[in-house]
């Protein structure tokens, strides 16, 4: 990948041909962890540069071939987990970028959809990715977060990762905050009682309690 695929990146607008770009920024990606250090450490880090400063449109759809990466193909068989420890992992680490004016809901949204798919490594994905997201809208946790039932064994098998994950993606904002919260924090709580101490429940459980008055 050579500077001027970058720079087109980095000026791409929602005309250009975003899925394409984006779709060729992860796949160099993939083929840059498996080269000598001499081309991953030159490489990798431009990506990270590019999406930084690449329209949110572009970051979106990056976020989304990840998330297709993960998830698989409709008839794939295959352990997530494996899948996000030796494949997806390596490359997200090196390449999303870290700043705040990087960070959108839509983009959140797919990052999110990512992790539900990484199966008995949904704890490791959401601490991959709780500190790059930000709120999006959540009309209900069941339905939005846990509507397939491998999502939902990700989360209730975790209820501590999944407490941070809530977190990091709902708003404080009381007219967004999902009807079966309430609901959602008792089976994490149920699921593991040391859950109560961690401030992401504190805080979670706090907007609850702004929802019902």
């Amino acid at each position: 990948m050579n500077d001027d695929f970058l720079q087109a990146t980095q000026r791409a607008g929602a005309t250009e041909n975003l899925p394409g770009l984006a779709y060729n920024l992860v796949q160099v990606s993939r083929w840059a962890i498996d080269q000598p250090s001499t081309v991953s450490t030159v490489l990798l880090p431009k990506v990270r540069a590019a999406l930084a400063t690449a329209s949110p449109k572009l970051r979106e759809r990056a976020a989304w071939v990840f998330w297709v990466w993960m998830a698989g193909q409709k008839d794939e068989t295959f352990d997530h987990a494996e899948r996000w420890r030796s494949q997806v992992a390596p490359v997200f680490g090196r390449v999303w970028p870290l700043d705040a004016n990087a960070r959108d809901p839509d983009a959140s949204r797919n990052l999110v959809r990512m992790a539900l798919e990484s199966g008995d490594a949904f704890p490791e994905a959401v601490e991959a990715i709780r500190d790059v997201v930000v709120p999006y809208e959540v009309v209900t946790i069941s339905g939005w977060l846990q509507g397939d039932q491998s999502h939902r064994e990700a989360t209730t098998g975790h209820p501590l990762a999944f407490v941070r994950l809530m977190n990091a993606v709902l708003s404080a904002d009381a007219a967004a905050i999902p009807p079966d919260l309430g609901a959602v924090l008792d089976e994490c709580l149920a699921a593991d009682s040391s859950v109560g101490s961690d401030s992401a429940l504190l805080r979670l459980d706090a907007l609850r309690r702004r929802s019902a008055t």
